[in-house]
């Protein structure tokens, strides 16, 4: 750590307010529990106990925007009657229990992240969750790497989790990467067996006994195939992506969403840095324009420019932007870094590229199957931030502020800026992901 940098969990925020007051009376009451890209497991992980986190003193803290609440109220994962408890015994053995708590009712951290190290986007060696070691602890039976599809001649009723299984099976044994979405391979089965059904993606343990014809299996064994073969993120496959409950239209132009900075627009957490006169916002490296979306649905009267250098990505953000009524507040410039900003800006956004060279050499597939141009960042990661610093607070209003992203690189950053004094915000993967720094920081820390 740099001898004027500090570490400062965003609980802590409220104390090192804006000068001027944020805007708390635009936010709902918070919505309990770590976002999940996916809304395959969002009502019931919603409702697990989470443990009290610190506050501070005065009334709760607001969580999901106005306009933010609406948009998650239309997705399937809200929809429906509770799903039961899971019943005792053998997580596979209990047919009537549901599915989605048990595996993943342990775990805290937002699905797009839990099988990834603390603060990056992929290691290659990381260890995936275990599924497969749960998948083959059945016991006698039908073997896991065994395909559902009814012999010729015969009437076979398979019913939908047992085909699930199945799938997962066949993920395992491919060695198939995590880390779009799901973090293990029973999950990843289970979003691609219930999208192509066109079930909502938090219903399993409501059709898990539904019975397969031969056509339904066949279409899935094909999509599972060309999981395997082509190793594409399942996003890429089924065209969608979530981030904080919001669905995102994705496909191989653009990177798959999964941005930490997602969580602090939802939770409130950069609310404190803001004032009544925050009205401009500058989402860079916009990617498919989920920043900038959520960013826009979070402050009802901001005005959200997205900066790409890729025109394909943002002729995909441009879809979003459409799918989500938001093309009179959410504009698209194409250009490098921040040369074709139109600031000044009272808010900066960025998940830049930052991936360090010898981290790019190890991707596993289904990362290199995404743009290189929104992963890598140089032999430190830093090589796109310096540029931004260098350039930033000609585009930042006096009060204004940047949230960077730099997820495993928090020592090449402190290395290459040991003067700079930021403030390191809390999310559901520590305290070493994303940053913030203000205008007055970048012009004494740079000088």
């Amino acid at each position: 750590m740099g001898p004027r940098q500090q570490l400062l969990p965003a609980h802590h925020l409220s104390d090192l307010q804006h000068r001027s007051r944020h805007r708390r009376h635009q936010r709902h009451p918070r919505r309990s529990g770590a976002g999940l890209q996916l809304p395959l497991l969002d009502r019931v992980h919603a409702r697990q106990p989470q443990g009290p986190r610190p506050r501070p003193a005065g009334p709760p803290r607001p969580g999901v925007p106005a306009r933010l609440e609406p948009q998650r109220r239309t997705l399937p994962h809200t929809r429906g009657q509770p799903q039961r408890r899971p019943g005792r015994g053998h997580p596979r053995s209990d047919r009537h229990a549901d599915r989605a708590v048990h595996h993943r009712r342990h775990l805290r951290r937002p699905l797009h992240r839990q099988g990834l190290p603390a603060g990056g986007r992929v290691r290659a060696t990381q260890r995936q969750h275990s599924q497969d070691r749960r998948i083959r602890a059945r016991g006698p039976g039908r073997p896991p790497g065994r395909h559902l599809l009814p012999l010729p001649g015969t009437i076979a009723a398979v019913k939908l989790i047992d085909c699930i299984e199945a799938q997962a099976a066949r993920l395992v044994k491919a060695g198939v990467a995590f880390g779009h979405g799901t973090t293990n391979a029973f999950d990843e089965a289970a979003w691609l067996v219930l999208w192509k059904l066109n079930l909502p993606l938090d219903s399993l343990g409501d059709h898990e006994e539904q019975a397969l014809d031969a056509e339904q299996l066949v279409g899935i064994e094909a999509l599972v195939t060309e999981r395997i073969n082509t190793r594409k993120p399942a996003a890429y496959l089924t065209r969608e992506a979530w981030l904080q409950g919001v669905p995102f239209y994705v496909d191989e132009r653009a990177i798959v969403p999964r941005s930490f900075i997602a969580e602090l627009i939802a939770e409130a957490t950069i609310d404190p840095w803001l004032s009544d006169s925050t009205t401009r916002a500058l989402d860079l490296c916009t990617g498919n324009g989920s920043l900038a979306i959520l960013a826009a649905m979070a402050w009802p009267d901001l005005q959200v420019d997205a900066i790409d250098l890729s025109a394909d990505a943002l002729a995909v953000a441009r879809i979003n932007v459409d799918r989500h009524g938001l093309a009179d507040r959410v504009r698209l410039l194409q250009g490098d870094a921040l040369g074709p900003a139109q600031g000044p800006y009272d808010l900066i956004l960025c998940n830049p590229p930052y991936v360090n060279s010898q981290s790019m050499a190890a991707l596993p597939a289904e990362y290199r199957a995404e743009p290189e141009l929104a992963l890598a960042g140089g032999s430190d990661g830093m090589d796109f931030v310096r540029r931004l610093f260098a350039t930033a607070p000609q585009q930042m209003n006096a009060n204004a502020v940047l949230v960077l992203e730099i997820g495993n690189e928090r020592q090449f950053f402190e290395t290459a800026f040991p003067k700079l004094e930021v403030a390191w915000m809390e999310c559901s993967a520590g305290e070493d992901q994303v940053l913030l720094v203000t205008r007055e920081a970048l012009l004494a820390g740079l000088n």
